[in-house]
């Protein structure tokens, strides 16, 4: 494994991920964070969030994917969509929403001189804080997106 996504495992595991929740391929790491966040009925729902981990040259890409585009319905106000996700990136610190291929995710650089564990941690916190502030503060204003992200994932 590259030196770089060594240090990743080793970090997430410093996190408190465990073994089970690590994945290594050919190409990177995916691990699972178990996040609570508040339901429609103020009940707590446990949601799990894949993130991932590449070693590109110097620098370490993670993200995670939150939508295939190509399953926005038609008639959505995509412009509308677009830029709510433009706003919360200039307003929530460490919250960077970009497209990949034909998906919407979530993500972050980071320099092999400044992969210390406190950046390291930033950079997957504001992921995950990324991914909660999609689906209880963005998705509610597109009910047709949120509702077919339900569907795709009952």
């Amino acid at each position: 494994m590259d030196k770089l996504l060594e240090k990743v495992k080793e970090y997430l595991k410093q996190m408190g991920l465990s073994e089970e929740d690590i994945k290594e391929s050919p190409s990177g790491i995916t691990a699972n964070f178990e996040v609570e966040v508040s339901g429609e009925e103020g009940e707590k729902i446990s949601v799990e969030i894949p993130v991932s981990f590449f070693a590109l040259e110097d620098w370490v890409n993670c993200f995670t994917i939150l939508l295939d585009l190509s399953s926005i319905p038609e008639g959505t106000d995509l412009q509308g969509f677009l830029f709510s996700l433009l706003r919360a990136n200039m307003s929530i610190p460490e919250l960077n929403f970009g497209i990949i291929g034909n998906y919407l995710g979530l993500y972050a650089w980071m320099h092999s001189t400044a992969l210390s564990y406190e950046n390291f941690v930033s950079e997957v916190e504001g992921i995950i804080n990324g991914a909660v502030v999609f689906a209880t503060k963005i998705l509610p204003g597109f009910p047709a997106i949120k509702e077919t992200l339900v569907k795709e994932h009952t």
